[in-house]
């Protein structure tokens, strides 16, 4: 009885039960691309004048290029490997819309600038290397190739034994200027002010905390948490790992607190929003390409940057979300529940009219819901947000519909209930039919969502999907996501599943 008015919920939201059906799409699952890889396969950039896709695998350290010349059958051209170093990691990739080169984010492990290569499609070689702020992530390039912005996240934490102190550099963004071609590719840094105050970002009054990783023996590496036996971090030497809290160190005179069972991840207070607090995580630019808008996952807000200016503009706080929700791992789908979440969104993407942006609202910070104190908000809102680009103000949620979708799925998964539901992570938005749509991915459900944006202030989900039908909570992880208009009209969704090492194709087809 639950599953079906679940559903009847589901088709209300969609406006199939109140004569809106003309606009129903849903997600139909028409191919796969197999990497050969069982992980890493994280962010897919396409470019549609020549149909073709850049895949990054995280795992190889590794970017392949695929035809798309059947949409549903990407098949593979060639791999390149980046030709990573000790202690680097390459986050993302981004495809020129119009040139023949991409570009890649290279983490450099233990340094406060990193770089993005800018390579040939065809053969791989270095065309030219930029230097960027600490742990560049994302990077987005606008429809006309003219710029890139590239999100320094910043996100490791350091630790001075002599002191007891911890540090971590400061959230930046890069802009990348494009105009002259990719060999005379130039960088220009946007350092990022103290954002602590903005009305609807995260504040220290909140309680909450970055989980990170933090070598705090100096050995060179961070210890995992302890699982049958093996991991963990023995504080006090005694030979054994236990359930033992320890005081590992201060920020800012502010304890940071650790377990011997968790290995060397520490709980950061999440003070302010200073600048060594900002994490950018990925940005997108306005129709015409002068502005971008980077969010800040941990910050619960987003940067706006004039990327012809190269200055730094403003803040939007992106403020909380209550709606009904299901916070109890406990083996039942009960969203009897009332969630008040800070959004805290991963992906972020403009409308195709350029009116509005777009957030995906994962969560990244602790504690968990249940451990969340009375009256603060936990995080993540569960939920895509619609805000208006202009004045940065709320228009509307999908409140709890992406984890009700996902369970009328059979792909909710309730052991997450307590910390973020379904998460979604990462979204893109593209117009179909005349009605704007974002697809979701929806990396605890191993699932994509089709979002209805016909109406901004009341965006409806239309459609859940898993992205391997028949593997039901399985850990594919639906990662980077991208979509790509075929000659004919149709419609094609791809999105990156980082556990799995696969590329799922979905079609949007009429409902």
């Amino acid at each position: 009885m639950k599953q079906v008015m679940l559903f009847l919920s589901l088709l209300l939201t969609v406006g199939l039960l109140n004569g809106k059906a003309a606009h129903a799409q849903a997600l139909d699952l028409v191919g796969h691309f197999d990497s050969g890889v069982g992980e890493g396969t994280e962010i897919i950039s396409l470019q549609g004048a020549t149909a073709r896709a850049a895949l990054t695998n995280s795992e190889t350290g590794t970017v392949s290029i695929l035809s798309l010349d059947d949409p549903a059958s990407p098949v593979l051209v060639s791999v390149f490997d980046i030709g990573l170093g000790s202690g680097e990691g390459m986050t993302s990739v981004a495809f020129h819309p119009k040139e023949d080169y991409f570009m890649v984010a290279i983490v450099v492990g233990g340094a406060d600038t990193g770089r993005a290569e800018l390579r040939s499609a065809s053969s791989g070689a270095v065309l030219n290397v930029v230097t960027t702020g600490s742990e560049p992530d994302a990077i987005a390039i606008d429809k006309q190739g003219r710029r890139a912005v590239i999100s320094n996240e910043a996100e490791s934490f350091h630790f001075d034994a002599a002191t007891g102190e911890f540090s971590s550099p400061d959230g930046s963004v890069t802009i990348v200027d494009l105009r002259d071609g990719a060999a005379a590719a130039t960088a220009t840094h946007v350092a990022l002010p103290d954002a602590t105050g903005t009305p609807g970002m995260v504040s220290g009054a909140d309680k909450r905390f970055l989980e990170r990783g933090v070598d705090l023996n100096g050995d060179g590496e961070i210890a995992d948490e302890f699982e049958d036996g093996v991991g963990g971090f023995d504080y006090n030497g005694n030979g054994v790992i236990e359930d033992l809290d320890f005081l590992a160190g201060t920020i800012d005179g502010a304890e940071v607190w650790g377990n011997e069972e968790a290995g060397e991840l520490v709980m950061i207070p999440l003070l302010d929003n200073s600048p060594k607090f900002l994490e950018p995580e990925i940005g997108a630019f306005s129709k015409k390409g002068k502005i971008a808008y980077v969010a800040l996952q941990e910050n619960n807000g987003v940067a706006v940057i004039d990327v012809r200016a190269g200055r730094f503009v403003g803040y939007i706080g992106l403020g909380v979300t209550i709606h009904a929700s299901d916070m109890t791992e406990d083996g039942f789908i009960d969203f009897s529940e009332t969630l008040v979440a800070l959004r805290e969104p991963d992906g972020i993407a403009m409308t195709p009219d350029g009116r509005y942006f777009v957030t995906a609202d994962e969560g990244d910070t602790d504690p968990k819901a249940s451990k969340t104190k009375d009256g603060l908000p936990t995080a993540g809102g569960r939920t895509v947000s619609v805000f208006d680009a202009e004045t940065g103000a709320l228009l509307g949620d999908t409140g709890n519909q992406i984890d009700e979708a996902a369970a009328a799925a059979g792909m909710y998964p309730d052991k997450r209930s307590d910390s973020k539901g379904a998460e979604p992570e990462n979204l893109v938005t593209f117009k179909y039919r005349g009605v704007a749509y974002a697809a979701v991915g929806l990396e605890r459900a191993d699932s994509v969502a089709l979002v209805s944006l016909a109406d901004p202030a009341n965006p409806a989900v239309v459609s859940v999907a898993a992205v391997n039908p028949g593997t039901k909570l399985s850990g594919q992880a639906p990662e980077g996501i991208a979509v790509y208009k075929a000659p004919e009209g149709s419609h094609f969704v791809y999105s990156a599943n980082e556990k799995s090492g696969v590329v799922s194709v979905f079609e949007v087809m009429p409902f």
